[in-house]
C-alpha cells in the first residue's frame, strides 16, 4: 500500500490529469472483458508511443503481456495498425492534438499472428501528470459485423438475372409429368394421365436407372442415340447443373401391345423449395399430330412454352388477348397442375393479384400497366415486367416479393401474352439486405452506446480513483502525522508521565484508525474479487449487537452522544454469518457517530417480520441519527466506491468513502435489502432487512461460549515456538509475551521451525505461533509437515499470527491444519485469549 502511494505524483494545473501510476488502477475497466472491449493509451507524439494497455486489449491482439506487445511494435502503437489504414486514421483524428479532443474512428489492427481485426475506437485526449498529451482509447472488436456485411454484399452481387424468361408459349396438354431427385435419382412424383400405356408402365419403377433402361429398350433403334444424348443419367448430370431447359426431342416408342407411338419429351432442371436439384420430364403422345403440319405448329409453340418455364415459377399463363381468355399452370408443393380460368383477365387481375397486395401505390401502378385495355396496346415482341409484394402462392399468408413478366406474341393473326410469375430474388435479397443493414445499424448504435458507456465508466472510474487516492493520501497522512509527531513529543517528555500517557493514547487512537482503514481496503478487495463467501453458523443476535455496542462505548462518552437500542425480536438464535453481520452494523453505526455532532442521538430499532417460509424470519434493523445528513443528489451515489459528499478536509471526518459500498455488497451477498433516507441538517435513516433461518437454543452448542474467564497464571512455564522472520515483529511479540512468564524459542523461517519440531521431544512445545510469509518454507507448508509427524507433536496447537488477514487467508490457514488465526497487528488481549483456548485443549 505504502509503495503504491509513493508512486503517485501530484498533478498540477487545470484540466483532467493522469498519473503514471494510474495505469495500476485501470483494472476498473476490466469489467468490459466479456464484451471484447479493450482499453489503450498512447502519447500524442510521432509513432504513437505506448502509454497504457489493458489485459483485454492484449488478448484481442493475441499477446500475453505488455512487454511482448511493446517488443513486437517497438513501443509504437502505429506499428500495430494495418498499414493501409494509417493515412485514414490520421486524417480522422488529425495531428494537431489538443486537450479535450474527442474522436470516433474505425480501422484495422494487426494481430500477433499477422491477421487483422476491425475495431471501433472512441477516445479522448487528456494530459498526464508530466504534462504530456495522451489519447485514452476504448476499442471494440467488430470484425464479425464487417465480415457478415461483406458476405451479404457478395451474395447480392452473385444473383443472376434469372427473372428474364423466354418470350413465347402456347396451349398444351401432357400425358404425364415426372420429377426425379438428382441427389438420390429417385422419383419425387409422377402426375398426369399415367393410364397411358407408357406412363402406367414407368410408374411402377422407383429408380431412374430402371426407367431409362426400359425406355431405351422400347425406343426405335433409329432414335436410341438421340435418347441417350438427351436422357442418360451421365448426360443429365452434366446438363442440369444450372436451372433451366435441358432439351426437347421426339421418339418412336414401342408400346406393351406391340404398337409404336410418337412421344415428345421435354426435359428441364430446377430446384425444390429446399434448394435440392430436380429434373422434370414432360411426356406427350403426339402420334395423332405427327403428320399434321397445322398441329405441329402448335407443338412447336408448346416447346417454346416449356423452354421458357422458369424452374421456380409460381404461376404461368397463356392469355388470348383477342378473346380475353387464359390457360394457367400453377405450382403447388412442387407439383404443377393446369387450371382452367373462367374469369376474364381484368377480373382475375383484381381477385388474384391486386387484392393480395399491400402497397396502395403499387396496386395503382400494376393496374395501370396490366389491365386488358393496356395489354392490347402492346405489340408482338414487347416485354413488360411487374414487381410487387403479394400473398399469391404464399403458404403462410405472408407478403413476399414477386415478379411477373409478360411477353407479347402474335400467332395465326391472334394476339397472345405469356405471363410467368416467380419469386423476385432481387427484391427478396434487397429486402433481406435492408433488414440486415437495419439490424446492423441498430447493433452499431447499441455497440457505440456500449463504447460511450465504457468510456464514460472509464473516465468515472479514473476520476473516482483520483478522488480516492487524494482522500486516501490525506486520511493516511493525517494519523501518520499524529503517530510521527506524538512519537517525537513522547521522546522529549519521557520524564513527564502525564504528557507521555496522553501522547501514547493519541498514538494508539491514530494506529487504530490506520488499522481500521487497512481492514476496509482489504474487505473491499475481497468482495470485488469474488473471494468472499457466506459462512453461516449458529449465533445469538444479542451477542453480536453487544459486541458492536462495546466498540462504541468510548465514543458515546467522549462525544456525549445518546445511543439507544429498541428490540422487538422473538427469536434470537439464528443461522447467519456473524462476521459479515457485525461488519454491516459496525460500518453503519460508525458513519452515524462520525457525522453526528456532540449531544446528538443515535437509535437502533430491531423488528422481526414473517419470513419466506416456515422456520425463517426477516430481521429489520433501522439505525437513525440526528447528524448532518446528506443531499438528495448524493443519495444516488451513497453506495458507490470511494464516494464521499464531503472530503475529510471539509467535514473534519476521517474516511475513504468505501464503508457503505462494503455494506451494500455484504447485504446483497446475504440476499437482503438496504434503504437510506436523509436530508441535510436533519440526519440519516438506514434500514436493513435480512432473512435468516431460526435455530433452537439446544442447537447452539459450545460455539458461542460467553464471557468465560481464564487465569493468566496458566501461561507460566508454557513453552512457545515463535516462527517469525521479521526481527521487529519478533521483538514486539517477545516483549508482550514475557510479561506472562512464557518460555519462548524463535525459529527464523519455516524450515528452521520444522527442524526444531522434529528434533524436539513430544510435549516439549505447548503451542506454535506461526507466521505465513516466510522465506524458504511458508507457514502453510510448515504446518502440513508438522501435522504429518508420527506422534503427539502432530497435535501441537498452531496459531497463525500473520498480516494475511482476509477471510480467504483464514480459510487457507485452517485448510493447512492450523487451529487459530490472529491478524497482525494484534491486540494483546486477543492473542492471550486465543492462547488460553489453545492451551486449555
Amino acid at each position: 500500500m505504502d509503495s503504491y502511494i509513493k508512486n503517485v505524483k501530484k498533478c498540477e494545473g487545470g484540466g483532467r490529469t493522469y498519473c503514471a501510476s494510474d495505469c495500476n488502477g485501470m483494472d476498473f475497466i476490466e469489467n468490459y472483458d466479456a464484451m471484447r472491449i479493450g482499453t489503450l493509451g498512447v502519447y500524442c507524439e510521432e509513432g504513437l508511443p505506448l502509454y497504457y494497455v489493458n489485459h483485454n486489449m492484449l488478448k484481442m491482439l493475441g499477446y500475453e503481456t505488455r512487454d511482448e506487445f511493446e517488443s513486437s511494435t517497438s513501443g509504437l502503437v502505429e506499428n500495430a495498425v494495418f498499414p493501409e489504414d494509417i493515412p485514414a486514421l490520421y486524417e480522422e483524428i488529425g495531428v494537431d492534438y489538443y486537450e479535450g479532443q474527442k474522436y470516433d474512428v474505425t480501422y484495422r489492427f494487426l494481430k500477433k499472428d499477422g491477421s487483422c481485426i476491425y475495431v471501433i475506437d472512441k477516445g479522448e485526449v487528456v494530459r498526464d501528470a508530466d504534462g504530456r498529451l495522451v489519447m485514452m482509447c476504448v476499442c471494440m472488436d467488430v470484425t464479425n459485423i464487417y465480415e457478415k456485411n461483406r458476405n451479404i454484399q457478395n451474395e447480392l452481387r452473385s444473383i443472376s438475372a434469372r427473372e428474364k424468361v423466354i418470350s413465347d408459349m402456347a396451349k398444351t396438354l401432357y400425358s404425364f409429368f415426372m420429377t426425379v431427385d438428382i441427389n438420390t435419382w429417385t422419383f419425387s412424383f409422377i402426375s398426369g394421365d399415367i393410364k397411358d400405356g407408357t406412363g402406367e408402365h414407368l410408374s411402377c419403377y422407383s429408380k431412374y436407372e430402371d426407367v431409362y433402361k426400359d425406355f431405351y429398350k422400347r425406343t426405335d433403334t433409329a432414335y436410341r442415340k438421340r435418347a441417350e444424348r438427351l436422357l442418360s443419367k451421365e448426360n443429365l448430370e452434366i446438363s442440369c447443373r444450372k436451372p433451366g431447359n435441358v432439351g426437347t426431342d421426339e421418339f418412336l416408342i414401342r408400346m406393351n401391345d406391340g404398337r409404336k407411338e410418337w412421344y415428345e419429351i421435354n426435359v428441364f432442371s430446377g430446384r425444390s423449395s429446399k434448394g435440392d436439384p430436380l429434373i422434370h420430364f414432360l411426356f406427350r403422345n403426339v402420334s395423332n399430330l405427327h403428320d399434321n403440319e397445322e398441329l405441329r405448329k402448335t407443338l412447336r409453340a408448346n416447346k417454346i412454352f416449356l423452354n421458357s418455364m422458369p424452374p421456380d415459377f409460381v404461376t404461368c399463363a397463356l392469355i388470348n388477348l383477342d378473346e380475353d381468355s387464359q390457360i394457367r399452370l400453377i405450382r403447388e408443393n412442387e407439383k404443377i397442375r393446369e387450371v382452367h380460368v373462367i374469369d376474364k383477365w381484368d377480373e382475375y387481375l383484381e381477385k388474384e393479384i391486386l387484392s393480395k397486395m399491400k402497397d396502395v401505390e403499387g396496386i395503382e401502378g400494376i393496374h395501370s400497366k396490366a389491365n386488358l385495355e393496356r395489354l392490347r396496346q402492346y405489340k408482338a415482341g414487347d416485354t413488360v415486367t411487374l414487381e410487387y409484394f403479394s400473398t399469391t402462392g404464399s403458404s403462410d399468408g405472408k407478403h413476399r416479393p414477386l415478379m411477373t413478366v409478360l411477353n407479347f406474341i402474335e400467332q395465326d393473326d391472334v394476339s397472345y401474352a405469356t405471363t410467368f410469375t416467380t419469386v423476385n430474388t432481387r427484391l427478396e435479397y434487397e429486402e433481406k439486405l435492408n433488414m440486415e443493414i437495419e439490424r446492423l445499424r441498430r447493433l452499431d448504435e447499441e455497440q457505440r452506446a456500449i463504447l460511450e458507456k465504457a468510456l464514460e465508466d472509464a473516465e468515472k472510474a479514473s476520476r473516482a480513483k483520483s478522488d480516492f487516492l487524494f482522500n486516501m493520501s490525506h486520511d493516511i497522512r493525517t494519523p501518520m502525522n499524529a503517530v510521527v509527531g506524538y512519537t517525537e513529543l513522547l521522546q522529549k517528555n519521557l520524564d513527564n508521565r502525564e504528557k507521555a500517557e496522553d501522547y501514547i493514547e493519541k498514538i494508539k487512537d491514530s494506529s487504530d484508525f490506520l488499522l481500521s482503514f487497512i481492514n476496509n481496503i482489504l474487505e473491499l478487495a475481497g468482495i470485488e474479487s469474488g473471494r468472499e463467501t457466506l459462512n453461516e453458523t449458529m449465533l445469538d443476535e444479542r451477542d453480536v449487537l453487544e459486541s458492536v455496542m462495546n466498540v462504541f462505548e468510548a465514543h458515546v462518552k467522549n462525544k456525549n452522544i445518546s445511543l439507544e437500542i429498541d428490540s422487538e425480536v422473538e427469536h434470537h438464535i439464528i443461522m447467519a454469518d456473524e462476521t459479515k453481520i457485525r461488519e454491516i452494523f459496525l460500518n453503519i453505526i460508525e458513519n452515524a457517530f462520525k457525522y453526528t455532532p456532540a449531544g446528538g442521538r443515535i437509535t437502533m430499532k430491531l423488528r422481526e417480520l414473517p419470513g419466506s417460509g416456515p422456520g425463517y424470519a426477516v430481521f429489520e434493523s433501522t439505525i437513525e441519527d440526528t447528524g448532518i445528513g446528506m443531499s438528495e443528489e448524493f443519495l444516488s451515489r451513497v453506495f458507490d466506491a470511494f464516494e464521499r459528499e464531503r472530503s475529510s478536509t471539509d467535514s473534519k471526518v476521517k474516511g475513504t468513502g468505501i464503508g457503505m459500498h462494503i455494506v451494500k455488497k455484504l447485504v446483497d451477498m446475504m440476499g437482503g435489502t438496504i434503504d437510506v433516507k436523509s436530508k441535510p441538517g436533519e440526519g440519516t435513516k438506514v434500514t436493513v432487512r435480512l432473512e435468516h433461518r431460526i435455530a433452537e437454543y439446544n442447537e447452539k452448542g459450545e460455539s458461542h461460549e460467553k464471557g468465560w474467564e481464564y487465569d493468566k497464571s496458566c501461561f507460566r512455564g508454557k513453552r512457545l515456538l515463535l516462527a517469525e522472520d521479521n526481527e521487529l515483529n519478533v521483538e514486539i511479540a517477545i516483549e508482550f509475551l514475557k510479561e506472562y512468564d512464557f518460555l519462548i524459542e524463535r525459529a527464523a523461517d519455516g524450515v528452521q521451525c520444522t527442524d526444531m519440531m522434529s528434533k524436539s521431544e513430544p510435549g516439549y512445545y505447548d503451542a506454535i505461533l506461526m507466521d505465513i510469509q516466510m522465506p524458504g518454507r511458508n507457514g502453510y507448508e510448515a504446518t502440513k509437515i508438522i501435522r504429518g509427524m508420527p506422534d503427539s507433536r502432530a497435535k501441537v496447537p498452531v496459531i497463525a499470527m500473520t498480516a494475511n488477514a482476509l477471510e480467504e487467508d483464514v480459510r487457507n490457514a485452517f485448510d493447512a491444519g492450523m487451529d487459530y488465526h490472529v491478524a497482525k497487528p494484534f491486540k494483546t488481549d486477543m492473542l492471550l485469549d486465543v492462547l488460553a483456548k489453545a492451551l486449555k485443549k
